[in-house]
């Protein structure tokens, strides 16, 4: 079977890159040098509302519960679009419902 090839334009191209930086960006700045968790305390509740994907997210819990951490994953309601266009909200009784649960 013959490679298929994926051109991308230049657009594309970026698009790619902004989200590369944008995960890359979540990460440093809750488990690098002086991120969020180096300074959280246990129990704490760290609430995530990144458009970084669920695989990330799971690995930034995973070092959340080593530290006593409490870790709630909410995106911003409308993905990826909704965070573009600004509009960065979770639904109140879902959010109550996940931090009683906590």
């Amino acid at each position: 079977m013959a490679a298929k090839i994926i051109k991308f334009d230049e657009e594309a191209r970026r698009a790619l890159e902004r989200g590369a930086n944008t995960v890359a960006a979540a990460v440093k700045v809750t488990l690098g040098p002086r991120g969020v968790l180096e300074g959280a305390r246990p129990g704490t509740v760290l609430i995530d509302m990144s458009s970084i994907g669920p695989h990330t997210s799971k690995e930034v819990a995973a070092e959340a519960r080593k530290k006593g951490v409490k870790f709630l994953d909410a995106p911003v309601s409308g993905g990826t679009g909704g965070a573009e266009n600004r509009y960065r909200r979770i639904d109140r009784v879902q959010f109550l419902e996940a931090i009683h649960k906590l």
